[in-house]
């Protein structure tokens, strides 16, 4: 009987046991290296690729890799940081058809330092059929940060991300070359930029679609072949502090119920409209220019809207502004000036308001009405534009109040063909004709001074 301990002091000692052995097997656990090494020649614990360092790595290790050009396709299945040693000294390029980089993960993935290159998409798959386009890097969970990386795809998008939930972060990152738009936000997705240059796409610079949303902030999106920036499918876009600067298509395209915010931001030598807003699509624009364009500096068509403060629309190669077909501009304390052809021009229930500001030195009218476009000018100065202050036409309304019309080549304001117009408080001087109204069109005015109306 003194062999065996009584069940009462057994007990304790099991646990105890128990315990101890659960506590060896936690610090094994925990004594896993949370700082991996990739490079091309691998010396003990160290990994040649980033694939086999990813599939050895814990959540939240540091996967350091040291420059050389890695040729593989990554799924990055738990929260880590990849950490290029050398600024552009690590690549990574995918094999044809496949992405670079693939995030799957809930949870924070970093990617620092590295230069990621999808290749050429194959021809054709082994069956025969079309082969997918690969992206650089393709975001579908989780929050993946990107820092002064660069990327570019030879197939497809640079970076593309989607689902709700869903954000990737951009500081100092470059974007350049991809063959269709450099980043690609969508299906309820987020993505923040910051310090970043988007170049070179094939199609936008930068898309949001599908209830996407955007923030981009002291960023640069230039010689794109689309739009800079292209916002449709109910999304959402701030720029703030930004260059969209030489693209092909408009400077920003927002559209399909969309929502655009532009802050202290300048859009300049687009092929198309600097801004363009057509079906319902919406925008605010504080502190801005639109400059320099081959087309109108702002368009708006199929019930869109605009509001500007401050800022500047002028050199543009049409109009200043264009609201056609029931889109609607509001300026507050605009400049409206140099622009090729009008400053402003509404038409086909086109609907342009001013508060304060200025529309000069155009080379046509300062503002121009026509085939059903409707106006309002209050405390605006009309100077120096080469045609007209303000002329009327065609079933077009104005109302002209308080304002200073100044200097302009033919008229200060002139209604014809239908046109109606109502124009008081104004001052007007300089004009070869001050008010004129043909017999067709209605012409109210009072308390205004100056030349006299003819």
């Amino acid at each position: 009987m003194g062999r065996f301990l009584p069940e009462s002091l057994m007990r304790p000692r099991l646990l105890l046991l128990s315990f101890l052995c659960l506590a060896t097997l936690a610090a094994r656990a925990s004594q896993a290296p949370s700082t991996l090494v990739v490079t091309p020649q691998p010396g003990p614990g160290e990994y040649g690729t980033l694939a086999a360092a990813l599939a050895a790595a814990p959540a939240g290790a540091v996967v350091r890799v040291r420059p050389g050009r890695y040729v593989e396709t990554l799924a990055v299945r738990r929260p880590v940081t990849i950490v290029g040693e050398g600024t552009g000294a690590v690549s990574i390029l995918s094999p044809p058809g496949a992405p670079a980089i693939a995030v799957l993960v809930t949870g924070n993935v970093t990617l620092r330092g590295l230069a990621i290159r999808a290749g050429a998409e194959p021809k054709r798959t082994q069956s025969g059929g079309a082969a997918p386009k690969p992206l650089a890097v393709t975001v579908q969970q989780g929050t993946v940060v990107l820092e002064r990386c660069e990327v570019t795809s030879e197939a497809a998008s640079g970076i593309g991300v989607s689902g709700a939930g869903t954000e990737t972060i951009l500081r100092h990152c470059a974007v350049r070359g991809c063959t269709e738009a450099g980043i690609l936000v969508y299906d309820g997705a987020r993505a923040v930029l910051d310090g970043c240059e988007v170049r070179g796409s094939g199609l936008a610079g930068l898309e949001v679609r599908a209830a996407g949303d955007v923030t981009a902030r002291n960023s640069t999106f230039s010689d794109n072949k689309g739009p800079g920036v292209h916002l449709h499918g109910q999304s959402r876009g701030l720029l703030e502090e930004c260059r969209l600067q030489d693209n092909a298509g408009a400077g920003v395209q927002c559209r399909e119920r969309s929502t655009l915010a532009l802050r202290k931001s300048e859009i300049t030598g687009s092929q198309g409209p600097g801004l363009h807003l057509l079906q319902a699509g919406e925008a605010v624009l504080t502190d801005y220019t639109l400059a320099g364009g081959k087309a109108a500096g702002l368009e708006c068509a199929a019930g869109t809207r605009a509001t500007l403060s401050g800022g500047a629309l002028k050199d543009n190669g049409s109009t200043g502004v264009l609201a056609h077909s029931g889109g609607r501009v509001e300026l507050r304390d605009a400049t409206c000036s140099g622009n090729r052809l009008t400053g402003l021009e509404g038409r086909q229930a086109g609907v342009i308001t001013l508060h304060g500001g200025r529309v000069a030195d155009n080379r046509g009218v300062g503002l121009y009405l026509h085939d059903s476009g409707e106006g309002v000018a209050d405390g605006v100065e009309f100077a120096g534009n080469r045609t007209a202050g303000v002329l009327i036409l065609a079933g077009s309304t104005a109302t002209v109040r308080g304002c200073r019309i100044l200097n302009n080549g033919g008229w200060g304001v002139s209604v014809r063909k239908d046109g109606r117009a109502t124009v008081t408080n104004c001052e007007i001087r300089g004009q070869k004709k001050a008010v004129a109204g043909e017999k067709s069109a209605t012409l109210v005015q009072e308390g205004n001074q100056g030349d006299p109306a003819r």
